[in-house]
């Protein structure tokens, strides 16, 4: 039996003009013998179609748009794509992604809460997973370029029943 998806929840936070913060928590159902690691959840999530969301518009659920990930062609998307990364180096992983892009203005602290505030409520004992894919055009649909950044950070429960995803972007 594989792997299923449920949606549990899903919060959005507006960051700055055109930043956003995405929260989405998911029951993982099925056997444990298909739950071996974190990477089987990811790569069993990432093969079914509820994974299809292109994040265009408050609106947008999980599973509505089979063709689309993001600014990925989700039939592109690739396992190898999410990389480990150690609970404790999130918060500067994610700062250093935010360092990296070129801002007319950097958002402030007050802006940036909720991802401190996603990433404080972490359970220490989950593993932790980012996107990234190559550099474009590769994987994107047509329409990549909307997104001035789009960064997806994979959380997995100790026991792998609950699977959190949160993406940070700017469109």
């Amino acid at each position: 039996m594989s792997l299923t998806f449920r949606v549990l929840e899903t919060t959005t936070a507006r960051l700055w003009e055109f930043g956003w913060l995405d929260v989405s928590r998911f029951a993982v159902d099925g056997s444990t013998t298909d739950r071996t690691s974190g990477e089987a959840v990811v790569r069993a999530f990432i093969a079914d179609p509820i994974s299809g969301r292109s994040f265009l518009g408050w609106k947008n659920p999980w599973g509505a748009d089979e063709h689309h990930h993001g600014p990925f062609v989700r039939s592109s998307l690739r396992a190898e794509w999410y990389r480990p990364v150690a609970r404790e180096a999130l918060g500067p992983q994610v700062a250093k992604f935010l360092e990296a892009q070129e801002w007319n203005e950097p958002p402030s602290a007050g802006e940036l809460h909720p991802i401190q505030e996603w990433i404080d409520a972490l359970a220490t004992d989950v593993e932790v997973f980012m996107l990234q894919a190559p550099p474009p055009p590769a994987a994107r649909w047509e329409c990549w370029y909307i997104w001035r950044f789009f960064a997806e950070f994979v959380s997995v429960s100790p026991e792998r029943s609950e699977m959190t995803i949160a993406v940070v972007g700017e469109d």
